[in-house]
C-alpha cells in the first residue's frame, strides 16, 4: 500500500526519484519493506505488474501503433527510469537478474505461444524489445524522432518478428542453439 502513491502512472516531468525518497517517512519505508531500495523494488515490481496486466489485451502487437504503444507503456517507462535511477545511484544490477529473468522468461514462453521460435530465439526478442525500451524511458528525447519515424521503426520490428522463424533458420548461432 505503501508504494502506491509512487507507483501510479507519471509524466516524465513529475517528481524525480530522489524528491520522493528524500520526503519518504524512512521508519515506515524500513518497516513495510526493509530499506529505500527494498521501496523502489516493490514499486519496480508493481509497475511491470501493471504492464504486463494491461498488455494482455494486445496478445499480439497487431499494428505498428498497437506495439508502440505496447514499448512506450508509461508505467514501463516509470520503471525504467527509476532502475536507471537506482543503478545510478550504485545499486548492484545483478542484484534482481533472478526476477527479471523469470519475467522474461514467462515473456518468452507467451511470445513462443504465438511465433513457432526456439527458446533461445525467443528469451534473445524479449531481451532486445527490453533493451528498446529501457532505452526508450531513457534516452527517447536525445533522439528527436517524429510520430511517422516511431511508426516506420515499429512496422520494421514487427515484420522482423513475423519472420523470426525464417531468421532463426538463416542464422548460424555462435553459442549454439
Amino acid at each position: 500500500r505503501m508504494a502506491m502513491p509512487v507507483s501510479g502512472s507519471v509524466a516524465k516531468d513529475a517528481t524525480p526519484v530522489n524528491g520522493i525518497c528524500n520526503r519518504a517517512d524512512t521508519s515506515a519505508i524500513a518497516r513495510n519493506f526493509g530499506s529505500m531500495h527494498g521501496l523502489l523494488v516493490a514499486v519496480c515490481k508493481r509497475l511491470t505488474a501493471r504492464t504486463i496486466e494491461r498488455s494482455q489485451s494486445h496478445r499480439v502487437a497487431s499494428s505498428p501503433e498497437v506495439g508502440l504503444q505496447l514499448l512506450t507503456d508509461p508505467d514501463l517507462a516509470l520503471r525504467n527510469r527509476v532502475i536507471a535511477w537506482m543503478i545510478a545511484e550504485g545499486m548492484d544490477p545483478g542484484v534482481e537478474k533472478a526476477s527479471y529473468q523469470a519475467t522474461l522468461g514467462a515473456m518468452a514462453a507467451e511470445f513462443q505461444s504465438r511465433v513457432p521460435v526456439s527458446d533461445r530465439t525467443a528469451m534473445l526478442w524479449m531481451q532486445i524489445a527490453a533493451l528498446i525500451t529501457e532505452a526508450l524511458a531513457v534516452f527517447d528525447e536525445v533522439h528527436f524522432l517524429e510520430p511517422a519515424d516511431r511508426l516506420d521503426a515499429m512496422q520494421m520490428m514487427l515484420t522482423l518478428r513475423d519472420r523470426l522463424p525464417e531468421v532463426e533458420r538463416e542464422i548460424n548461432w555462435v553459442g549454439g542453439q
